[in-house]
């Protein structure tokens, strides 16, 4: 099973408070940054994961996939993953075609 995710420093997740008829304020930074991961865990609890700066895209899954291929040593591979525009590109299927199963 994969899946991706997505985190950023200026997200806020939570609550605050402020006195009646003021705006709360949060301390922060002001350094924005984000970090994404990809992740696959198989049927016996080992994880792969690889943590990456830029967008999700196919080039970007397909490394993730090589490393995969690369890491299972000869063992198949069943992938479950969802809809993502990066999971449907075309160097990922062209890639996936090549590959003897």
């Amino acid at each position: 099973m994969e899946d991706e995710s997505g985190r950023r420093s200026d997200h806020t997740a939570g609550r605050t408070w402020a006195p009646v008829g003021q705006t709360p304020i949060t301390k922060a930074t002001g350094e924005r940054f984000r970090a994404n991961m990809i992740a696959a865990i198989s049927n016996t609890g080992t994880l792969r994961f690889r943590d990456f700066e830029e967008k999700f895209t196919g080039p970007v899954f397909l490394d993730f996939l090589k490393r995969l291929v690369r890491d299972a040593k000869g063992r198949k591979i069943m992938l479950i993953i969802d809809g993502h525009p990066a999971h449907r590109a075309r160097i990922v299927r062209g890639w996936s075609i090549s590959t003897p199963s």
